[in-house]
């Protein structure tokens, strides 16, 4: 039957590997790196796809830079600006939530998708709403694919954000376009059927707060949302600030007008939402609630318990000799043979002349192997005499009762037996190991 302790060392290390194997999908997760370019738009990416241009060129305008490695629902008022580029990870609903409210307080957001990313980042099969549109669709837009691809773009309003703006470089065949909750749902079929979808697909502003601010062959590449206190800038290509396009026309002029009007001193650039991921939409909404964040504080408590069931936190204290019984303990058990052998007498000596030697030793009074022995009345009287608790006449009789018994014609019983061992035991135990001064 396997024990108490085998249990909990099996259990302890199941838990250890579940750790495990969940710490490397996580990273594998954050960190693959791949063909797959939807991860190549971070802030310190050199790639054609990254942006870490945009960010030098933020840096060298006196604007500080910083990635944003969080869920959303933890922007604050002091935070003013963030760009959120080409997502592939789902949002959850908290944080689309959060992130509106954000905006209506004052913030202002740079989000733009990516031909690359529309077709959602659940690894296993694809999502029916691309991680872009979460934000999209509250805001009354959608992303459509044009004919028309690459080229320049023209301001169609004179907007502060197109100062010094004459033409802008679109390097793919996106396009932006208002949308109500029809076509949004006629755009996303399966979406519009999902409890947990529809939502996304549900604009919460009205259409003229939408502004186009640049157009190619009439259709809107670049655009701008007013909403609250804040506003939002949308890109319908987010390669537009890459590495590789973002000096093509005015598109870093364009980034700049977006800080310098946000009037942020530090620009903040999601990176929680790229790279790919094992984690659906469903998955997402699961992750950020709150009884996810239960199982997890259980699952660290149950770590803790097995833990302090495997782990000896004492170490043993080594012995500094060896350990030794004491002579009354051999003179017990050595008399317990004698006893069962039916050889009393013989026991009885040995413990008679192991008592007499320790009352010689506390009467500082040397025994001769080879002489007489010395008086047990001399004996008790200079025991006492040295050691004021020990009564001389109780001594002296014990001795003359051990040493008769000892006589090879002396019959005892067993009682008397035990009544002179336990005697001259607790006489041992009142008389020093040597006499006191």
């Amino acid at each position: 039957m396997r024990s108490r302790a085998d249990s909990l060392r099996i259990a302890f290390w199941l838990l250890i590997m579940l750790g495990v194997i969940w710490a490397g999908i996580y990273l594998v997760q954050r960190n693959f790196q791949s063909p797959d370019i939807r991860r190549d738009h971070a802030i310190n990416c050199y790639n054609r796809w990254g942006t870490a241009a945009l960010g030098e060129l933020l840096n060298r305008q006196g604007l500080r830079v910083a990635t944003w490695r969080q869920r959303l629902t933890g922007l604050g008022r002091q935070h003013q600006a963030l760009v959120v580029l080409s997502p592939s990870r789902h949002f959850a609903s908290r944080e689309i939530a959060h992130l509106l409210d954000w905006i209506e307080g004052g913030g202002v957001l740079l989000v733009a998708p990516s031909r690359h990313t529309l077709l959602g980042s659940f690894i296993v099969g694809t999502e029916t709403l691309p991680p872009v549109q979460q934000i999209l669709g509250p805001l009354g837009l959608m992303v459509r694919r044009e004919g028309d691809l690459a080229g320049k773009a023209v301001g169609a309003t004179d907007s502060p954000l197109l100062r010094d703006v004459a033409t802008l470089y679109v390097p793919s065949h996106l396009r932006l376009e208002t949308a109500g909750p029809k076509a949004l749902a006629e755009a996303y079929p399966e979406a519009a059927e999902s409890d947990s979808l529809k939502q996304y697909l549900r604009p919460q502003l009205e259409p003229e707060s939408f502004t186009v601010l640049a157009t190619r062959a009439h259709s809107c590449t670049v655009g701008m949302v007013s909403y609250g206190k804040g506003w939002v800038l949308i890109l319908g290509e987010a390669d537009m600030l890459g590495n590789y396009w973002i000096n093509q026309q005015d598109n870093a002029v364009l980034a700049l007008n977006f800080a310098y009007l946000s009037g942020a001193q530090t620009v903040y650039f999601d990176e929680y939402h790229h790279g790919l991921t094992f984690v659906s939409i469903a998955g997402q909404e699961a992750l950020a609630s709150g009884t996810w964040r239960v199982l997890l504080m259980a699952l660290a408590a149950l770590g803790l318990f097995f833990l302090g069931q495997m782990v000896r936190f004492g170490a043993p204290v080594p012995l500094q000799r060896q350990t030794r019984r004491s002579a009354r303990e051999f003179v017990r058990a050595l008399a317990q043979l004698y006893m069962q052998a039916g050889a009393r007498n013989s026991a009885l000596q040995i413990i008679g002349g192991a008592v007499k030697r320790q009352v010689a030793a506390a009467a500082r009074i040397s025994l001769s192997r080879s002489g007489p022995e010395p008086d047990n009345y001399r004996l008790a009287q200079r025991c006492a005499e040295l050691n004021p608790s020990v009564n001389a006449a109780t001594l002296g009789s014990l001795l003359d009762r051990l040493d008769a018994a000892a006589q090879p014609d002396q019959r005892l019983t067993n009682a008397e037996f035990v009544r002179l061992s336990r005697a001259a035991t607790a006489m041992e135990k009142e008389l020093p190991k040597r006499a006191t001064d």
